[in-house]
């Protein structure tokens, strides 16, 4: 109801544009964060409007297309959230991904604000992942590769540079940490990929160093969402495993997955992610002993996924 309130005052307030573009992008990030999706995407083409006049003012800095790119990758979140429409949702990341590249390739300080070129080819990698998923979604796993391996290549580029670039060694801790999860995560692409692909023996090697990562991460770092991601992790690589190399390859990843999942369900049994993870978790514990054709061992999962 407040943000139903103060939306209608931004048009008519006398904050310059920057200010007016800034609270368009939070409100809309806002309605976002509780489900008022068309809310949310109104604020964003209302700041959109914005961002593009402010590059023609500000002569294409850095600082202003930069602006831009923001509001365009989130103006393709929230037309899949409203509208379902992922073509849509290209046409925005396709632009989001001219402008970085053009601020990397044709940098402009323009009033003194210049970009960080290593900023931005993390700002690149995060774009290029959203194109691979949405041209993936869209029925073209080929297609998609490219886009998943140049966000591979960039995030290697940057986990290399953190013990010898000046900028990326003073970050603070969890952006270090969040820079090894993307690669991380990047390493998992590649190998579902792979493994869509027909390439099995990369879909191990890269899904595994994967694995491995997110387990030495949650290790230094551990959290509720760092648990969460490892556990679904586990499950999705023992889904390959169990396709490429059999019931045996697949278990411990299946088991572990399961461990993680039931503590965190535990912990908070009103969580439904947590619930509903679980759940998947033993029913692929559940097909499992049916493929070793342990019937009871199956019935006890299948039951115990239906319950939740």
């Amino acid at each position: 109801a407040m943000l139903k309130r103060v939306a209608p005052l931004v048009d008519s307030s006398t904050s310059t544009e920057a200010t007016q573009l800034a609270i368009h992008q939070g409100l809309g990030s806002l309605f976002g964060q509780f489900g008022e999706s068309a809310k949310a995407l109104d604020q964003f083409q209302r700041a959109e409007t914005i961002a593009r006049e402010r590059v023609v003012i500000k002569q294409g800095s850095d600082a202003s297309r930069s602006n831009l790119a923001r509001v365009l990758r989130d103006l393709g979140g929230a037309s899949q959230e409203v509208n379902r429409d992922m073509r849509v949702s290209l046409k925005y990341y396709d632009e989001v991904l001219r402008v970085r590249q053009g601020i990397l390739d044709q940098p402009n300080a323009g009033d003194g604000n210049a970009a960080v070129p290593i900023l931005v080819k993390k700002d690149l990698s995060e774009v290029h992942t959203r194109v691979a998923a949405t041209i993936y979604r869209l029925g073209n796993p080929a297609a998609s590769v490219e886009h998943f391996r140049k966000a591979f290549e960039l995030r290697r580029e940057l986990v290399e540079a953190m013990t010898t670039d000046a900028v990326l060694k003073g970050l603070p801790p969890r952006e270090k940490i969040a820079l090894r999860q993307d690669f991380a995560r990047s390493k998992l692409s590649m190998g579902e990929m792979s493994f869509r692909l027909r390439d099995p023996a990369t879909a191990v090697r890269l899904y595994g160093e994967g694995v491995e990562d997110f387990e030495q991460l949650h290790r230094e770092r551990p959290s509720l969402r760092s648990k969460h991601e490892l556990g679904r992790t586990h499950g999705n690589f023992g889904d390959i495993r169990l396709h490429i190399e059999g019931p045996g390859a697949a278990l411990p990843h299946y088991e572990r997955c399961r461990s993680l999942l039931q503590e965190l369900a535990d912990l908070d049994p009103n969580e439904a992610p947590y619930q509903r993870d679980l759940g998947l978790a033993r029913y692929r514990l559940g097909n499992y002993s049916l493929r070793l054709n342990d019937p009871s061992a199956a019935a006890e999962h299948f039951r115990a996924s239906l319950k939740i």
